[in-house]
């Protein structure tokens, strides 16, 4: 249950594991803010993999964004399935993160954010 990353135009995505529950959601919690380290302060999370979140894999995302903001970066959540989407809008996180269908959608999100900042 590893967390893998690739790069997409220039952006870093991380693909998460199928499962993001609490016997995980530390370790990946840490990996995704190991990536935001250095020069990388943005991150497109691929959710597309993903069919089980529970509150400690939504509390493991929220600590993720938060830390890239404070490193004056972002997050972007892409693609995530029909039953972790509904989640996340019943606990508000998408009040809080862009959501988009697609990782190449996310990262041109960043791509413009790179470019208006």
């Amino acid at each position: 249950m590893n967390v893998h990353f690739d790069l997409h135009d220039g952006h870093d995505v991380a693909r998460l594991p199928a499962r993001l529950g609490l016997a995980d959601a530390n370790r990946i919690r840490r990996s995704l803010e190991e990536q935001l380290d250095g020069t990388r302060r943005s991150l497109v999370i691929d959710l597309s993999g993903v069919d089980f979140i529970d509150s400690s894999g939504l509390a493991a995302l929220l600590a993720v964004i938060k830390t890239a903001r404070r490193r004056d970066g972002d997050i972007v959540l892409a693609a995530p399935r029909a039953r972790v989407r509904a989640l996340i809008e019943l606990t508000r996180l998408d009040d809080f993160v862009t959501i988009l269908p697609t990782v190449a959608e996310a990262s041109a999100r960043l791509s413009a954010r790179d470019q208006a900042a």
